[in-house]
């Protein structure tokens, strides 16, 4: 298994092998999917459409480079200034690897509003930021996520929801959204747990519930359903998009 994932690592590291074919479309019913160059995760993509194409949805492609993405995250307490998320992906340490890359994250600006609503001085980059991965920064009593790992570049005046709006679904890893509170609501989540070198979470356009139903039932034929749900249900449950 590990010179099979080597191999097709290998095959979409040489040179041009990073273009993805726009699929041409043989139905009515395309599903527009925003990926990265990241080598496991046009393993995923590509899987994911074929398993699409079997329930005869065409999928089309756009990828982006992603060197540095940024979350857009605000306070769940009104004490706590917005903050933000930057994550750097780091190069490819070896090709035998199971995970194809490793991640970094930074926070950004966090800081816990005085009790006469101003600001202390931003917290020392004193590696407090590690603790994201299994709770919250020191300091910060509560926050959650507006924004999500966006392999799309942001146009002019958008947010991550209006980016979304643009596309049918987004494959992102999922130790980038590992929290539940740290997940927006709007959209149908399924999981792909059996596929290496990385699981990854795929959002769905609230607009294409037709597409979430098809995954449905890629989940049902193909992944264990409870482990793809119940995650679902999960994350989505008590977050809204924040009023303007």
């Amino acid at each position: 298994m590990e010179r099979l994932i080597a191999f097709a690592l290998a095959l979409l590291l040489a040179p041009g092998a990073h273009a993805l074919p726009v699929k041409e479309a043989t139905t009515q019913e395309v599903a527009r999917i925003a990926t990265t160059k990241s080598a496991g995760r046009h393993m995923i993509a590509e899987k994911l459409a074929d398993l699409l194409a079997a329930e005869g949805v065409t999928t089309e492609f756009r990828e982006f480079p992603q060197m540095r993405t940024v979350y857009a995250v605000e306070a769940g307490l009104a004490d706590i200034e917005v903050m933000r998320i930057d994550v750097v992906e780091a190069a490819l340490p070896s090709l035998i690897k199971i995970k194809p890359y490793f991640m970094r994250l930074e926070l950004v600006g966090v800081r816990k509003r005085n009790a006469d609503d101003t600001l202390p001085p931003p917290i020392p980059d004193d590696g407090s930021w590690r603790k994201w991965r299994i709770g919250v920064p020191s300091g910060v009593l509560s926050v959650r996520v507006i924004g999500i790992d966006n392999p799309v570049p942001l146009l002019p005046g958008e947010d991550v929801f209006d980016t979304m709006a643009r596309f049918d679904m987004i494959v992102v890893p999922s130790y980038l959204v590992g929290q539940p509170a740290m997940l927006p609501k709007g959209t149908i989540i399924e999981r792909l747990p059996d596929v290496e070198p990385v699981d990854v979470f795929v959002y769905v356009n609230p607009s294409r519930p037709d597409l979430a139903e098809k995954l449905t039932m890629i989940a049902e034929k193909h992944f264990p359903l409870d482990y793809c749900r119940d995650i679902a249900s999960e994350c989505w449950r008590d977050h809204a998009r924040p009023q303007r």
